[in-house]
């Protein structure tokens, strides 16, 4: 691993300490910003498999130069791509993630345990409130009244608990302060525990509420999803899973294909020739393009043909229709990237 271009920090004994990216936030541009812009203003990303990065890092300690390997932010299907990956020699000691009572982690923390992994938490007294990174109308974690109740019976601060809370499960907990006397206080965590029901109560407290959401960065990702959908391919799963995350799904290949044989086979079914859509569609004096679009346009998704496309607004399929048209689905896909197939990363080896 080349570490000559990586940002370094310098430690009290002098020694300078390598930062290295690892996964999307990495970036191979040279200079003091940790999160370096292009010319329009956003974030330059890099798109490294985190099993390569992994595999750099395992390097790293046999070399000596740590002790330990973890990761931070990594939620549970990422974790185990980096456990399945083929050839691992070490699994990551931890995963540092954002944790505090109103995003509990219970399911990640669940996981990590089954895997040996040990869980650190920051922002566990909420946040800074930095506007860079949380914004302005989040609410006050230490203000919370179930918080404070219950730190007024252990005669401790709304703080305190949280921190105690975590420790009582399990958690690592990491808390930053540059006040002396909370610094002290941060350490007073110890010395009590919290009784069943309290721990209960502030389990009730969660609400998945991220502090961090990192907006700088996943703003530019993910506002749609553009794939293959037809009848013949209704994408149901898909298109639920992107409803449910609000993602607009946008359909490409909604009238079947134009057949190129660069992309496609010769003996593929004609879907404009389905004799379902043509009965629906005469019923509606229509053609059965104009009904595969109205399906889609109604779940969600030659200049004659032009026209005819933008036909769709001034009718409505009947329930019974969209029963049959959705009854129509196989799976098919006419865009099958033959040439990718055994590409890694290749999309279409999964139903959704």
């Amino acid at each position: 691993m080349d570490l000559k271009h990586s940002r370094s920090v310098k430690l009290n004994d002098g020694h300078f300490m390598p930062v290295l990216g690892l996964g999307t936030l990495a970036s191979d541009e040279p200079g003091e910003e940790i999160l370096p812009k292009d010319d329009s203003g956003e974030i330059i990303l890099e798109t490294v498999d985190l099993r390569d990065t992994w595999t750099a890092l395992e390097k790293c300690k046999d070399a000596g130069l740590t002790k330990s390997i973890g990761v931070s932010n990594f939620n549970h299907k990422q974790l185990e791509m980096i456990l399945n990956k083929p050839g691992l020699k070490y699994k990551p000691v931890c995963n540092q993630v954002e944790c505090h009572p109103y995003l509990n982690q219970s399911k990640l923390l669940e996981f990590c345990k089954s895997k040996d992994i040990v869980l650190v938490a920051y922002s566990v007294l909420g946040s800074q409130r930095d506007p860079k990174w949380v914004q302005g109308d989040s609410p006050l974690l230490l203000e919370d009244p179930v918080l404070k109740e219950i730190a007024k019976k252990h005669n401790r601060n709304p703080g305190q608990i949280s921190m105690r809370f975590l420790l009582q499960r399990g958690v690592v907990v990491l808390a930053k302060s540059f006040s002396e006397k909370r610094i002290k206080e941060n350490f007073q965590v110890f010395d009590f525990e919290l009784t069943p029901e309290d721990m209960k109560a502030i389990d009730g407290l969660n609400r998945n509420f991220r502090y961090f959401k990192l907006p700088l960065v996943w703003t530019r990702f993910l506002y749609l999803l553009e794939v293959g959908c037809h009848p013949y391919l209704n994408q149901s799963k898909l298109l639920e899973f992107c409803k449910s995350k609000d993602i607009v799904l946008v359909a490409y290949s909604a009238l079947g294909t134009q057949r190129d044989p660069k992309w496609l086979q010769e003996d593929i079914p004609h879907l404009l020739e389905d004799p379902f859509l043509k009965e629906i569609a005469k019923k509606h004096n229509r053609n059965p393009g104009q009904d595969a679009l109205r399906y889609q346009l109604q779940r969600g998704f030659s200049e004659k043909r032009i026209k005819e496309n933008f036909q769709v607004f001034d009718f409505e399929l009947t329930l019974k229709d969209m029963k049959a048209i959705d009854g129509l689905n196989r799976n098919f896909r006419y865009i099958k990237l033959p040439f990718a197939v055994h590409h890694p990363w290749y999309p279409f080896s999964e139903e959704y």
